[in-house]
């Protein structure tokens, strides 16, 4: 999953500020995975009017 689109404002604000914490969580995790699922990336978390759509 690239992309967590939402008008979710608290989400994408917990989001921010969790991030750091969040990403070290997951690269610990990640060390415990068999490939692919080690591969796994998380989400940019952007509300609609952040996307740029490629036409």
């Amino acid at each position: 999953m690239e992309l967590v689109v939402t008008f979710d404002q608290p989400m994408i604000n917990n989001w921010l500020v969790q991030q750091a914490t969040i990403q070290t969580r997951f690269r610990s995790m990640q060390q415990e995975l068999a490939e692919p699922y080690c591969w796994a990336s998380l989400p940019q978390v952007l509300r609609p009017e952040q996307i740029e759509l490629n036409s």
